[in-house]
Protein backbone atom coordinates (compact mmCIF):
# COMPACT_ATOMS: atom_id res chain seq x y z
CA UNK A 1 0.00 0.00 0.00
CA UNK A 2 1.10 3.29 -0.45
CA UNK A 3 1.45 5.87 2.16
CA UNK A 4 2.15 10.09 1.58
CA UNK A 5 4.23 11.86 3.86
CA UNK A 6 4.82 15.71 3.31
CA UNK A 7 6.96 18.07 6.01
CA UNK A 8 7.44 21.49 5.40
CA UNK A 9 9.29 24.20 7.50
CA UNK A 10 8.69 27.50 7.44
CA UNK A 11 12.06 29.63 7.34
CA UNK A 12 12.34 33.51 7.63
CA UNK A 13 12.18 35.86 4.95
CA UNK A 14 15.62 36.71 4.84
CA UNK A 15 16.61 33.76 5.27
CA UNK A 16 19.33 32.10 2.79
CA UNK A 17 18.05 30.06 0.71
CA UNK A 18 21.40 28.93 -0.44
CA UNK A 19 22.09 26.96 2.54
CA UNK A 20 19.02 24.62 1.82
CA UNK A 21 20.42 24.28 -1.80
CA UNK A 22 23.76 23.17 -0.50
CA UNK A 23 21.80 21.16 2.28
CA UNK A 24 20.25 19.00 -0.29
CA UNK A 25 23.09 19.11 -2.80
CA UNK A 26 24.84 16.69 -0.09
CA UNK A 27 22.41 14.73 1.44
CA UNK A 28 19.98 14.24 -1.24
CA UNK A 29 21.50 11.20 -2.78
CA UNK A 30 21.44 9.57 0.48
CA UNK A 31 17.79 8.46 -0.90
CA UNK A 32 18.63 7.26 -3.85
CA UNK A 33 18.81 3.72 -2.78
CA UNK A 34 16.72 3.68 0.77
CA UNK A 35 14.40 0.60 0.69
CA UNK A 36 10.98 0.96 0.96
CA UNK A 37 10.72 4.71 -0.56
CA UNK A 38 9.29 4.95 -3.89
CA UNK A 39 9.86 8.80 -3.74
CA UNK A 40 11.25 11.45 -2.28
CA UNK A 41 10.93 14.66 -3.60
CA UNK A 42 13.37 17.24 -1.75
CA UNK A 43 11.49 21.06 -2.19
CA UNK A 44 11.69 24.54 -1.70
CA UNK A 45 9.77 27.89 -1.83
CA UNK A 46 11.76 30.94 -2.63
CA UNK A 47 10.20 33.86 -2.34
CA UNK A 48 12.59 35.18 -4.85
CA UNK A 49 12.62 32.91 -7.63
CA UNK A 50 9.04 31.63 -7.33
CA UNK A 51 5.63 33.55 -6.88
CA UNK A 52 5.47 32.65 -3.57
CA UNK A 53 5.26 35.00 -0.13
CA UNK A 54 6.98 32.55 1.57
CA UNK A 55 10.89 30.87 2.09
CA UNK A 56 10.06 27.31 2.83
CA UNK A 57 11.83 23.74 3.12
CA UNK A 58 9.92 21.22 2.34
CA UNK A 59 9.82 17.21 1.16
CA UNK A 60 7.21 14.79 -0.02
CA UNK A 61 7.68 11.15 0.02
CA UNK A 62 5.79 8.47 -1.35
CA UNK A 63 6.62 5.04 0.58
CA UNK A 64 5.93 1.84 -0.97
CA UNK A 65 6.40 0.38 2.28
CA UNK A 66 4.58 1.68 5.65
CA UNK A 67 7.45 0.08 8.04
CA UNK A 68 9.40 1.64 6.37
CA UNK A 69 8.06 5.21 6.52
CA UNK A 70 8.01 4.50 10.48
CA UNK A 71 11.70 3.57 10.63
CA UNK A 72 12.83 6.80 8.61
CA UNK A 73 10.03 8.75 11.46
CA UNK A 74 11.23 7.42 14.39
CA UNK A 75 13.76 4.82 13.84
CA UNK A 76 16.71 6.85 13.83
CA UNK A 77 17.10 6.19 10.11
CA UNK A 78 17.32 10.16 8.81
CA UNK A 79 14.60 12.02 9.99
CA UNK A 80 16.62 12.99 13.52
CA UNK A 81 18.42 15.56 11.30
CA UNK A 82 15.72 17.54 10.09
CA UNK A 83 14.48 17.65 13.71
CA UNK A 84 18.45 18.23 15.40
CA UNK A 85 18.55 21.15 12.85
CA UNK A 86 15.01 23.03 12.85
CA UNK A 87 13.27 21.19 15.50
CA UNK A 88 10.20 18.38 14.68
CA UNK A 89 8.13 19.55 12.34
CA UNK A 90 3.76 18.33 11.64
CA UNK A 91 4.11 15.07 9.33
CA UNK A 92 1.35 15.52 7.39
CA UNK A 93 0.12 12.01 6.31
CA UNK A 94 -2.04 10.00 3.46
CA UNK A 95 -3.10 6.85 3.01
CA UNK A 96 -2.24 6.38 -1.04
CA UNK A 97 -4.19 6.21 -3.89
CA UNK A 98 -2.49 5.30 -7.05
CA UNK A 99 0.36 6.96 -9.09
CA UNK A 100 0.98 6.73 -12.68
CA UNK A 101 4.01 7.83 -14.75
CA UNK A 102 3.85 10.04 -17.47
CA UNK A 103 5.08 11.26 -20.38
CA UNK A 104 8.22 13.00 -19.29
CA UNK A 105 9.38 10.62 -16.74
CA UNK A 106 12.58 10.03 -18.59
CA UNK A 107 13.41 13.54 -17.27
CA UNK A 108 14.26 15.25 -14.55
CA UNK A 109 11.41 17.62 -13.04
CA UNK A 110 11.79 20.69 -11.71
CA UNK A 111 8.24 21.16 -10.28
CA UNK A 112 6.30 19.64 -7.89
CA UNK A 113 2.34 20.77 -7.51
CA UNK A 114 0.45 19.67 -4.64
CA UNK A 115 -3.52 20.19 -5.37
CA UNK A 116 -5.78 20.08 -1.80
CA UNK A 117 -9.61 19.31 -1.82
CA UNK A 118 -11.82 18.71 0.75
CA UNK A 119 -13.98 15.94 0.69
CA UNK A 120 -17.65 16.88 1.50
CA UNK A 121 -19.47 14.88 4.27
CA UNK A 122 -22.16 14.16 1.96
CA UNK A 123 -19.83 12.45 -0.73
CA UNK A 124 -18.86 8.80 -0.21
CA UNK A 125 -14.51 8.94 -0.06
CA UNK A 126 -14.71 6.31 -3.19
CA UNK A 127 -16.43 8.69 -5.19
CA UNK A 128 -13.91 11.23 -4.57
CA UNK A 129 -11.38 8.66 -5.79
CA UNK A 130 -13.33 8.38 -9.23
CA UNK A 131 -12.57 12.24 -9.21
CA UNK A 132 -8.95 11.78 -8.24
CA UNK A 133 -8.67 9.16 -10.84
CA UNK A 134 -10.26 11.99 -13.35
CA UNK A 135 -7.45 14.38 -12.73
CA UNK A 136 -4.79 12.26 -12.92
CA UNK A 137 -5.81 10.96 -16.63
CA UNK A 138 -6.27 14.49 -17.34
CA UNK A 139 -2.60 15.51 -15.89
CA UNK A 140 -1.31 12.26 -17.87
CA UNK A 141 -1.98 14.31 -21.11
CA UNK A 142 0.43 16.78 -20.82
CA UNK A 143 3.72 16.05 -22.70
CA UNK A 144 5.74 17.97 -19.36
CA UNK A 145 4.31 15.58 -16.81
CA UNK A 146 6.82 13.51 -15.07
CA UNK A 147 4.66 11.79 -12.58
CA UNK A 148 1.43 11.61 -10.39
CA UNK A 149 -0.30 10.41 -7.85
CA UNK A 150 -3.25 10.74 -5.50
CA UNK A 151 -4.16 10.20 -1.61
CA UNK A 152 -6.63 11.29 1.37
CA UNK A 153 -5.94 11.87 4.73
CA UNK A 154 -8.84 10.49 6.85
CA UNK A 155 -8.43 12.30 9.49
CA UNK A 156 -9.36 15.68 7.87
CA UNK A 157 -11.54 13.79 4.62
CA UNK A 158 -8.73 15.82 2.27
CA UNK A 159 -7.27 14.71 -1.01
CA UNK A 160 -4.50 15.44 -2.41
CA UNK A 161 -3.38 15.14 -6.07
CA UNK A 162 0.31 15.89 -6.59
CA UNK A 163 2.14 16.36 -9.91
CA UNK A 164 5.95 16.42 -10.89
CA UNK A 165 6.71 18.54 -14.28
CA UNK A 166 9.69 19.05 -16.35
CA UNK A 167 8.79 22.74 -16.64
CA UNK A 168 6.75 25.16 -14.78
CA UNK A 169 2.96 24.32 -14.99
CA UNK A 170 -0.12 26.48 -14.96
CA UNK A 171 -1.88 26.54 -11.23
CA UNK A 172 -5.40 26.26 -10.31
CA UNK A 173 -6.07 28.34 -7.15
CA UNK A 174 -6.14 25.31 -4.63
CA UNK A 175 -2.56 24.13 -5.55
CA UNK A 176 0.60 24.89 -3.97
CA UNK A 177 3.71 25.20 -6.35
CA UNK A 178 7.64 23.50 -5.13
CA UNK A 179 10.50 23.94 -6.84
CA UNK A 180 12.46 20.20 -7.06
CA UNK A 181 16.05 20.69 -5.63
CA UNK A 182 16.53 16.73 -5.92
CA UNK A 183 13.99 13.80 -6.25
CA UNK A 184 15.30 10.40 -5.36
CA UNK A 185 13.13 7.28 -6.92
CA UNK A 186 14.65 4.40 -5.68
CA UNK A 187 11.21 1.94 -5.88
CA UNK A 188 9.46 4.13 -8.27
CA UNK A 189 8.59 1.34 -9.99
CA UNK A 190 6.71 -0.10 -7.18
CA UNK A 191 4.51 2.51 -6.21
Amino acid sequence: MMFAIQYEIALPADYNMEIIRRRVENGGSAYDHYQGLGLKAFLIQDKNEEETPVNQYATFYLWTDTQAASKFLWGGNGFQAIVRDFGRPTVQTWLGGKFSLGNSSKRAPAFLVKETTKIPAFIDPQDSAAVANQRMNQLLQNSRLHSTAYAMNPTTWELIVVSLWTEKPALSVESVLYRILHLSTPEITSL
